[in-house]
């Protein structure tokens, strides 16, 4: 669930840095730091996919282990 959570502020952090990204209307700072926010938000939702597949193989891994 935390995961779920986390990936919605990062896909939500991205469609803020877009939206001001198209209305800084020219200003070279508003412009960076848009850019900046949606770098940042990109890298936030690889690393939450990236957390989904690590807790996913390591719980397979964990279930379907023979005794």
């Amino acid at each position: 669930i935390l995961l779920a959570i986390v990936g919605l502020l990062a896909v939500i952090f991205l469609i803020i840095g877009g939206f001001r990204y198209i209305t800084a209307g020219g200003n070279e700072e508003t412009a960076e730091e848009a850019k900046k926010t949606v770098t940042n938000a990109i890298i936030g939702i690889v690393i939450v996919i990236l957390a989904f597949v690590i807790v996913r193989v390591i719980s397979n891994a964990l279930i379907t282990q023979e005794v």
